[in-house]
């Protein structure tokens, strides 16, 4: 035998982790090697491409792609996918390969992948969608492809291979003349096994003898035969009924692949199969991805339209009426801001911004006032895009946008949480441009890993989740003990390699892709179970690199707390240029001094920090140096200088302690933090009075913030010289030593703050959220904590924030009742009083709350029984033209009601009109039978009776009234046999203080009773939330208060007891000590903070 002298030059049938997305309900085929790992593989075997086929997917094909040509190697775009004959439901799914020949063979594989997921967001097909189970391709599709795609028929699950396993000659016989047409090539491969043999032999007996038409495609999930281990665990982690089998899907190298190929067919075979196999390697052309910034255009003359925008603008904010010298200002600002996206291309995306936001406005949506470097920029407030001003605010244009900085511009916006897919749902529905949502692929961590591989090898579930519990995570990253890596190291020495391989797939919760042309071929979508939109198969990495456009919807809950709090109050929107509010009220600096900082946006967890930054002694400091300050600028500092790697300077800022430099430029420059360098557009603004302009700046200051040694080498020393020479020509009389000296020390501090230095635009914007947020609190205070308890009653520490600053105002808090409460919570001006919406009970929506609220508001009734006739039955009876209703007639004698019936009855049998007339009235809107339980058992009814006596009689009409009942005769005796049975009930009964909390545990999930009189310590154990070796946190509602605290019981203490959620707990011994807290990589303890720790406690009733 003649050694053969020809080597394949590339694989083309390899799967790496991506495949093991959207695959849980195939056969599981996990796999645990990267691209990466392949493409070094490919290099140690002097290939010159590489082929991508993962499961049905081209999920970020761009990183394949740049790890490939990193590598030197061709990237040739491909996938496995499911091909059926036709979309039904019972259709058998086989696989074959598609090849993008050229970039336009990409874009069509893309389109064709992501159509064959539609249908995924739809929750039952019937099988007539491409995706039913999984996504699939049917012929007919198939044979629409052109010959910019290249079909390979190859793989074990071949529709011609299972056909001839399954002998299904006539199916056989359809795919062969599907393929004959479609001049398919036909794929084989090398393994041990004979299904792998008879595989190939079923693709020998349809080929030529030639062997023309026929390449190698070996099947390869594992780089090595160690992540082939891997991948056999994580697959039986998925099924437990999974077996391994004989077959190896591990890479092989070219000497392995010919003798395996030897083993069954001849040498000048084995030659035409490669030099097959790389001819199409070869055919294959490369291509490149644009890199252009891909800004979407929806105007036809951008220039024209901008220029009309700010004109606009210009009136609205009214800078037309301010003095020449004034306008001046502006106009030079917003010429050169226009010049800088004119330059960058960037007009058409300020235009995309502005449409954006003003169709939101027209829907009452809005934005917060700014986000990011954004607010810098002054056309950007007068498109109404931000609403900050930045000339008044002394806010830096470079910091967002400079000619100097080739990058897209990006601006993040703030919208309510709960309004902003309407944002989102506007785009993806846009009717000119092209939208999607952004994916995100989740992976492995290291207690996931831990617990498949453990399930794998069948360890003990307890023993998992000791390992598990065991992890210390410090600074984000998750860590195992020494110990535990000795005791587990057989299940240990898997989950390194494991940890951080893809399993899903979902969308980012803000980014949508914006553009204007087909991004669904150019990137390749997707959709995800539970979004009806497009997502595209590249994650943000891919989007950020090939210069899409993205806009960045978040969800701020305080934009939507203060907008809420506006329509309660019954007052104009807050905005910059309201003139209700007065953005620098200095009464609010004592409000916040006298009540805290509590629900204060931003602030909330300062409250320390802001107490001396806004005391009198700081602020008359402060005064002296800038009596122009404002309270906006205050908070600014004081967000931005908490911050790690500031300590430095925190205390000097926040008791406004000046530091002069002896030059007023520069002393003007840092005049709104005392002469310390805070904001990153300071720096911009001391490197520009140097002698460099705003954008070279601005490019300075990003390169020592990433810590550039080159640029802070080449550039200090120029920094230092001009800066010394503009200061001594400026000021001739001053010593040139002392201001070399100052210099020096200047320009260390410049860069020692490029580490906690902060965007001012950014500071200043949310400022002006928390200013409307003190305002708020202040002046509409009961609007203030409704609009909280609406927003936050499922967050149980927002819920205890809410609680202690209401008791602190002296406002009533109260659940749901009946006549004062809505669906969501509601306030009564009167009495100070914010009452429980329905909506916060488990099972139950606001609509009923609504609907009972109203019924409350319009009908009074004597008793719970007339209540529930009435909404259950609402009818009247018109008698000598007087409408009664319903619980007032069923009162009358039952002879008088059976003479009503006869006389309707004949009336209607002589067909005239009756002297009675009865009028069915409207169908309430009303809770089911559970849910009128939990309503009456949680107190909503108070006012028509006690728990107990309620729920008796609620039991009593279920069981004795129906509303089908056709005659009044026959409503009336039961009616009046349910009076009677009710006066008999004991009206006295009622639940205990104990039986309370069970329900408002099982209802609402949390507790709100107090009692007054009753001992501080005696509470209701709500929630047990951690367990450890040295305690068990648990959250202990307090009856005295009404206030739920976190509270650690020592372990000695718990184990004694062990008590269950809705205990009542009376605590004997307890201590507070100051809290442990991580803070710059260790370990600390910090005196400003407490937690309680209980060494002795007595149940006093078991809960339930």
């Amino acid at each position: 035998m003649r050694e053969q002298n020809i080597d394949l030059i590339g694989q083309i049938g390899i799967m790496t982790d991506y495949s093991n997305v959207d695959t849980m309900k195939m056969n599981p085929n996990r796999v645990v090697s990267k691209a990466h790992h392949y493409a070094s593989k490919a290099k140690e075997n002097n290939h010159q491409a590489i082929a991508f086929t993962e499961n049905h997917n081209v999920f970020n094909w761009y990183e394949k792609k740049n790890i490939a040509e990193e590598h030197g190697l061709k990237y040739i775009h491909g996938v496995r996918i499911n091909l059926v004959m036709s979309y039904t439901k019972d259709a058998t799914i086989y696989n074959v390969n598609l090849y993008a020949k050229n970039y336009q063979g990409v874009l069509e594989l893309n389109k064709v992948i992501g159509d064959s997921y539609h249908g995924r967001e739809k929750k039952d097909t019937g099988g007539i969608l491409p995706f039913y189970v999984v996504p699939r391709i049917d012929v007919k599709t198939l044979n629409k492809l052109t010959n910019n795609i290249v079909i390979v028929v190859c793989g074990l699950n071949n529709p011609i291979w299972q056909t001839t396993k399954a002998n299904k000659g006539e199916e056989k016989e359809q795919w062969l003349n599907c393929f004959n047409k479609l001049n398919v090539l036909y794929g084989i491969s090398y393994d041990n096994t004979n299904e792998i043999k008879f595989s190939n032999s079923s693709i020998f007996e349809i080929v030529p003898v030639t062997f023309k038409n026929v390449v190698f495609v070996n099947n390869v999930m594992s780089h090595n035969e160690r992540y082939e281990e891997l991948r056999h665990i994580l697959n039986l982690s998925q099924n437990p009924r999974y077996e391994k089998g004989n077959a190896n899907y591990s890479w092989r190298d070219n000497e392995q692949i010919k003798q395996g190929m030897l083993s069954y067919l001849h040498e000048k075979d084995v030659e035409i199969i490669i030099n097959n196999t790389n001819n199409l390697i070869n055919s294959i052309e490369s291509f490149e991805l644009d890199k252009s910034f891909k800004y979407p255009h929806i105007f036809e003359d951008e220039e024209k339209r901008i220029k009309e925008l700010i004109t606009i603008g210009v009136k609205e904010r009214k800078i037309n009426k301010l003095s020449r010298a004034e306008f001046k200002v502006y106009k030079d600002r917003i010429n050169e801001e226009l010049d800088v996206m004119r330059e960058q291309g960037a007009i058409a995306y300020m235009l995309l911004e502005h449409h954006v936001k003003e169709e939101m406005r027209k829907r009452h949506i809005y934005p917060g006032d700014g986000r990011g470097s954004s607010s810098g920029s002054l056309i950007a407030y007068l498109l109404h895009i931000t609403d900050v001003n930045p000339i008044t605010e002394g806010l830096v244009f470079s910091r967002f946008m400079s000619k100097y900085r080739h990058s897209l511009a990006d601006i993040d916006s703030d919208y309510a949480t709960d309004e902003r897919f309407e944002v989102q749902k506007y785009l993806l529905e846009h009717d000119v441009l092209r939208c999607a949502s952004v994916i995100t692929y989740g992976t492995l961590g290291l207690r996931g890993a831990i617990e498949d591989i453990g399930r794998a090898l069948k360890y003990d579930f307890q023993i998992l989740n000791n390992i598990t519990k065991s992890i210390k995570t410090v600074g984000g990253v998750d860590h195992i003990p020494h110990n535990i890596k000795t005791q587990y190291k057989e299940l240990l020495q898997y989950v390194d390699d494991v940890v951080g391989t893809i399993t899903h797939s979902s969308r980012h919760a803000a980014a949508i892709l914006v553009s204007d042309r087909d991004i669904y071929a150019e990137l390749g979508y997707t959709y995800v179970k539970g979004f009806d939109y497009p997502v595209t198969c590249w994650d943000m990495s891919g989007i950020e690199q090939n210069n899409y456009v993205k806009l960045d919807i978040l969800g701020l809950d305080n934009v939507g707390w203060i907008h809420n709090t506006v329509k309660l109050a019954n007052i104009d929107r807050l905005h910059s240029q309201s003139t209700h509010i007065d953005y620098d009220d200095k009464s609010l600096i004592d409000d916040l001094r006298e009540f805290g900082t509590s629900t204060i946006f931003q602030l909330e967890s300062q409250e320390e920090a802001t107490k001396r930054m806004l005391s009198k002694e700081t602020r008359e400091k402060v005064y002296k140096i800038n009596p122009d300050i404002t309270l906006v600028e205050l908070i600014s500092l004081i967000t931005a200088v908490i911050r790690p790697g500031s300590q430095s300077i925190l205390d000097d800022v926040l008791s406004g302690e000046y530091h002069d430099y002896g030059v007023p430029e520069i002393n003007d420059i840092l005049k709104d933090s005392f002469g310390h360098l805070i904001y990153q557009e300071q720096t911009i603004s001391l490197i520009q009075y140097a002698g460099f302009d705003a954008g070279e700046a601005d490019v300075i200051r990003r390169a020592i913030s990433k810590k550039k040694a080159n640029v802070i080498n080449e550039w200090i020393p120029e920094f230092k010289l001009k800066l010394v020479n503009k200061i001594m020509d400026s000021y001739p009389e001053k010593n040139r030593d002392e201001i070399v000296d100052m210099v020096d020390k200047l320009a260390q501090v410049i860069i020692d703050s490029s580490a906690y230095s902060f965007n001012k635009a950014h500071a200043v914007a949310y400022s002006y959220i928390s200013v409307k947020t003190a305002w708020l609190r202040k002046y509409y205070l009961l609007e203030w904590l409704t609009s909280g308890y609406i927003m936050w009653h499922n967050n149980l520490d927002k819920v205890n924030t809410l609680n202690r600053f209401a008791k602190l105002k002296g406002i009533n808090i109260e659940r749901a009742r009946y006549g004062y409460s809505k669906g969501n919570h509601f306030m009564d001006k009167e009495t100070q009083t914010i009452y429980g919406g329905t909506s916060q009970i488990k099972g139950m929506n606001a609509i009923s709350g609504d609907e009972l609220y109203n019924i409350s508001q319009n009908y009074k009734f004597d008793d719970f029984l007339q209540f529930l006739i009435f909404t259950h039955d609402n009818f009247t009876v018109t008698i000598d033209n007087s409408k009664q209703l319903c619980y007032n007639i069923l009162t009358l004698p039952v002879d008088k009601l059976k003479a009503i019936d006869k006389e309707i009855k004949l009336a209607l049998k002589e067909e005239r009109e009756s002297e009675y007339q009865i009028i069915q009235g409207e169908d309430f809107t009303m809770p089911n039978s559970s849910q009128m339980l939990s309503l009456i058992r949680l107190g909503y009814f108070s006012d028509f009776g006690n728990e107990l006596y309620l729920e008796k009689v609620y039991n009593l009409f279920k069981q004795g009234y129906n509303k089908s009942n056709k005659t009044l005769s026959s409503k009336g005796a039961k009616y009046q046999k349910l009076i009677e049975q009710c006066s008999r009930l004991d009206k006295s009964e009622s639940l205990d203080i104990f039986e309370m909390a069970q329900y408002e545990l099982e209802y609402l999930g949390n507790c709100t009773i107090k009692v007054e009189g009753i001992s501080k310590a005696m509470g209701i154990l709500t929630e047990i939330v951690v367990e450890n070796k040295t305690y068990t946190g648990m959250m202990f509602h307090s009856l005295q208060d009404g206030i739920t605290r976190f509270m650690k019981v020592e372990s000695k203490a718990w184990m004694q007891l062990s008590p269950k959620v809705g205990s009542l707990i009376e605590i004997k011994e307890a201590v507070k000590k100051p809290k442990v807290v991580y803070t710059n990589g260790q370990w600390k303890t910090d005196n400003s903070q407490h937690e309680v720790w209980v060494s002795r406690m007595i149940v006093r009733r078991k809960g339930k």
